[in-house]
Order: structure tokens, then sequence, then C-alpha cells
């Protein structure tokens, strides 16, 4: 249980919580284990200078939708979460899955704005500068052409006729 001298002057905190504790409560023997392991780490952390850990918003299940992403630290809906994170939290994707204890591949955009914007790069050719078709001269109306070629030649020597 303890790390280093410092996790020392835990100790006895841990045992006068588990005293005041168990004299109001009945904790059946084989729970208190888990009771003195769940009292030291919440201390520990405490003293390490690690924010509490609060309950989240909402489940994490229900955090991920394709429409929208759920702040597990304040209940947003979001699409993008990264900047939301780094912004109100001052929090990196890394320390937000670390501290709510998430996969290592848990969005941080919502999974139908990620197919949306997709389609529009897609359909602008984003991607795809070796490949694109080069592009295809558009010829101008007749009566058009006539005009400008007239224009031109007027300016050429004499100016207007």
């Amino acid at each position: 249980m303890p790390d280093n001298a410092k996790s020392m002057d835990v100790l006895p905190l841990v045992g006068s919580i588990i005293a005041a504790h168990l004299s109001s409560a009945k904790v059946p023997s084989d729970e208190l284990p888990g009771l003195v392991r769940t009292i030291y780490d919440t201390l520990a952390s405490i003293t390490r200078g690690d924010p509490p850990r609060g309950a989240p918003a909402v489940s994490v299940a229900e955090s991920v939708t394709s429409r929208h992403l759920v702040c597990l630290e304040d209940g947003l809906k979001l699409r993008m979460l990264k900047r939301h994170l780094r912004e109100v939290h001052g929090m990196s994707p890394e320390k937000y899955r670390a501290r709510w204890g998430l996969p290592a591949d848990y969005p941080m955009t919502a999974t139908g704005y990620s197919q949306v914007r997709s389609k529009l790069a897609k359909e602008s050719g984003l991607g795809t500068r070796g490949r694109r078709a080069q592009p295809v001269m558009v010829k101008r109306p007749a009566a058009k052409r006539k005009a400008l070629k007239r224009r031109k030649k007027g300016l050429r020597g004499r100016g207007r006729r």
C-alpha cells in the first residue's frame, strides 16, 4: 500500500476514518480490505494533487452517438470533443481518456459529423492532387468571341474606329 514517505502520513488518517465508519456501520469482514484500499487510494490521490474524480455526467455508453458526443466532465453535447476539452477543461484527449478509464480508440469526433465532412471533402476533390482530371476548357458563345476579337483588333494599332 505505501508508495513513499508522503503516503505514510495518510495511514493514520485511513485508520481514523475506518474506525469512525465501523463504529456506526456494520461491514462484513470480507469487504473490509476493499474499504481500506478505497479510502487509502482516495486520500493518496488527494495528497498527490490529483483532482477528485466524481461521477461522469452521463454513462460512457450513452456518451457516444452518431450525431454527437457527450462530455463526461460537464454533460455538454458536442460534435467535436477535442477542442472543448482543451479550451474549457485544459485537458488533452489522452488525459481525458485516462481520467475516465476510456479505451484508446474512444472517439473525439461524432461519427455522423465525420461522415458528412468526408463526403464534402470527396465532392470538392480534396486529396486527389495526382489523380485529378485536367481542367476542361469551356468555349465562350460565338457572339461573345466575335465581340472580343473586334475589341482586340480595334485596340491594336490606331485605337478605336
